[in-house]
């Protein structure tokens, strides 16, 4: 990870997707994972799982999603991450 971070994206989705269901951008990583874990209402293992990683591997059925990631970025444009149809959050 990267020290210099502007910012942290948060996306997800299915594995056989052509992109993402989701993306987010946040000011901290921490703030990103609180976030979905109350919009996804994530299991405390798979919270810890994001701050640590910046990865969780979800199951479909549960989550209608395979994926969550967190990662750092420090582009000047972080309102390009997100997507037209993030719904979710």
């Amino acid at each position: 990870m990267t020290t210099d971070a502007k910012h942290y994206i948060a996306y997800g989705g299915l594995h056989d997707a052509p992109e993402p269901d989701f993306s987010e951008v946040y000011d901290t990583k921490e703030a990103a994972v609180q976030h979905l874990t109350e919009i996804f209402h994530f299991e405390e293992a798979t919270r810890q799982t994001l701050l640590k990683r910046g990865y969780a591997k979800l199951i479909r059925k549960h989550y209608k999603m395979d994926y969550c990631v967190v990662k750092a970025c420090s582009c000047a444009e972080p309102s390009s991450h997100k997507l037209e149809k993030s719904s979710k959050v």
